[in-house]
């Protein structure tokens, strides 16, 4: 008849002892593992469980120093050499993640159907003022209007001239021999200016008479009604000056009426 085998008193106290240091380990590592479980990330649940390992097998390893080595202290190697594997991992992995650069966040997509808004131009391009030179006004910038005759045209008749650049409210018309600054003048019914006239249209811009070709006299033959002219006045202005009628007789004294309009000068 077999008989049970009997372990020693030695041996079964020495497993009691281990199992007694161990257990209060055990359970604070359990709670620990539920509740990283419950309420942290896989890689906090990862590092407690090495932990774990970690401390079980040392302390199996101190406890059983000196003695037999039976499986209990190679599973103890196991649990140091893996845990302490996993815990320089993590650890290795965390110092990488706080060391390397954050990419810049990225827009929201926009919805389907919806086009992309285009980049902010403070952002995306620098735009920079266009450059003229000082000697030539820039045509392609429309100064505001100084003044224009509106329902009430200007009457030059012969041997009259007129100032472009008056503030006059009136705006007379004077002799060509008592004015010194007159920018057009009636010489029996030739339109002549000081600082030059253009042919032009009755619609003309600010930028067509800053580009227009000019002359210093427009012959009689040339001004009939509607008719127009880009002037440039003494100051640096620009007017736009439209015949509304013409008398081309000495009789009526080369009577002309005129609607004209007068751009500010640019500054």
């Amino acid at each position: 008849m077999t008989g049970a085998r009997v372990e020693p008193q030695g041996r079964q106290r020495e497993r009691k002892s281990v199992g007694q240091r161990l257990w209060p380990v055990g359970i604070v590592a359990d709670v620990a593992a539920v509740v990283t479980l419950l309420t942290g990330p896989t890689t906090a649940l990862a590092l407690v469980i090495a932990a774990v390992a970690l401390l079980l097998g040392a302390v199996h390893l101190v406890s059983s120093y000196g003695k037999r080595v039976d499986q209990w202290v190679l599973v103890a190697v196991v649990g140091v050499v893996a845990g302490a594997a996993v815990i320089t991992a993590i650890a290795t992995q965390s110092l990488l993640a706080a060391t390397s650069p954050t990419p810049p966040a990225q827009p929201p997509s926009p919805p389907a159907g919806t086009a992309a808004p285009a980049p902010s131009s403070a952002a995306a391009t620098t735009s920079s003022a266009p450059t003229t030179s000082s000697s030539v006004p820039n045509g392609s910038i429309t100064p505001p209007v100084r003044r224009e005759t509106g329902d009430h045209p200007i009457v030059l008749t012969d041997g009259y001239a007129l100032d472009l650049d008056s503030t006059d409210p009136l705006w007379p018309a004077e002799e060509a021999l008592k004015s010194s600054d007159e920018d057009l003048v009636n010489y029996s019914g030739d339109l002549h200016a000081r600082n030059d006239l253009a042919p032009a249209t009755p619609d003309a811009t600010y930028a067509d008479c800053v580009r227009a070709g000019y002359v210093d006299t427009v012959e009689s033959s040339s001004l009939r009604p509607g008719a127009a002219f880009c002037v440039k006045t003494d100051d640096g202005a620009y007017a736009r000056v439209v015949v509304r009628s013409f008398r081309n007789s000495s009789d009526s004294a080369y009577r002309m009426e005129l609607d004209i309009t007068v751009w500010e000068q640019p500054g």
